[in-house]
């Protein structure tokens, strides 16, 4: 488990009194324990403040705006790398799980026939897989290594997400031009 603080700030054109320069940070932090007490395993809040008099102007909860946001920039490069997708597989049925399918529909403009939701346990899956819309979907349990390799095996595009630390598959299984969105939390020791 592990916090990360990302600061940033904004300086207006001081010449214009209309507008404030900004300073904040987004807090987001990586708890494991999270999801199993019904929690969002990535937690987070952004904190903006006027720059000059160091008064809070916002809190704002982004666990939500951080999955969006992430789930985004793999939208437009499934569309850009492989708008003829036909089958998606996913790791992991979390929210980023959840926003990727999403942002990927969205950005290619249509429905994915079909989506591959490959996760550790069955329940998440199977409540992810009642979320979504699609042609069809296929779970399969992440241990379950020889359907795991059937699904990849015909997969378009493939969206890592989650914050596994070991490799999810052996890149060797699949098809020539699939697309990887590799969503990564680095771990150090």
């Amino acid at each position: 488990d592990w916090t990360l603080f990302k600061p940033a700030a904004f300086y207006a054109d001081t010449s214009n009194a209309d507008k404030n320069s900004l300073m904040g940070m987004k807090i987001v932090s990586i708890r494991d324990q999270n999801p199993a007490k019904g929690l969002p395993l990535v937690p987070a809040t952004i904190t903006v403040l006027d720059a000059e008099s160091g008064i809070v102007e916002a809190v704002v909860s982004a666990t939500y705006l951080t999955g969006v946001r992430t789930a985004a920039s793999s939208g437009l490069a499934t569309k850009l790398c492989r708008p003829d997708l036909e089958h998606l597989v996913v790791f992991g049925a979390g929210l980023q799980a959840e926003c990727h399918i999403e942002a990927i529909q969205t950005a290619i403009g249509r429905e994915i026939p079909k989506i591959t939701i490959i996760n550790r346990s069955e329940e998440r899956a199977m409540a992810l897989r009642e979320k979504i819309s699609c042609g069809s979907c296929d779970v399969v349990l992440l241990g379950d290594t020889q359907n795991v390799e059937k699904a990849l095996s015909t997969a378009d595009v493939v969206a890592a997400t989650t914050n596994a630390v070991k490799p999810l598959f052996d890149g060797k299984v699949l098809p020539a031009g699939c697309h990887i969105n590799g969503i990564c939390l680095f771990y150090t020791s």
